[in-house]
Formats: structure tokens, sequence, C-alpha cells
């Protein structure tokens, strides 16, 4: 991508259409009592990384805005590859600290 050409996004999943994502899936709808949030910034750009596309997101750092925006509102967040993704983020920090 050219400097200067830099695009942004914002995405949700509402009746199959992608409008807007948060980190870790927070939010919802007024308008649908109990819907279960936004779709995860994580989910994205890991979607997008594994469809081979650059997003220039460290998914690392992602999550661990993930896990402090978790703390700070005191409820278990994520999106539904989290938990995956925590363990990938932990056996990597793992293997740093054998270094």
């Amino acid at each position: 991508m050219q400097p200067g050409t830099e695009k942004a996004g914002q995405f949700n999943t509402w009746r199959g259409s992608v409008a807007m994502c948060v980190v870790g899936g927070l939010g919802g709808c007024p308008f649908a009592p109990g819907a279960a949030g936004n779709l995860a910034t994580e989910d994205l750009v890991l979607m997008a990384s594994q469809c081979g596309l650059h997003t220039g997101i460290d998914l690392v750092a992602l999550m661990s805005v993930v896990a402090m925006v978790q703390e700070l509102v005191g409820l278990p967040i994520g999106g539904r590859s989290a938990r995956w993704l925590r363990t990938v983020v932990e056996q990597d920090s793992h293997k740093e600290e054998e270094k």
C-alpha cells in the first residue's frame, strides 16, 4: 500500500451484513436485547491474515489490548478466536522467556 492510501473500516455483524468491529467484541445493540456484541477486531485481523491480507496490525499487541480492556470492564471479553489466540500468545511468550 502506498503512503497516504491507508484505509479504515468499521465492521459489525447484523443480519449477515458487516459494518463494525470492536476490540474484544464489546458492545451490542440497544434495539436487539441479548445481542452478543460486535465483531471482534482480533477475529477480523486473524481472518484477514489467514486470507493472506497484510493488515499491519500486530496480533500479539492487539491481544494485549484485549486483556487490558477486559481488566478495565471487569468482564470476560474476546472474539470467537480469543481463547485460541490467548493460548498462542502465551506459548510465544514462554518461548521468548526460554531464550
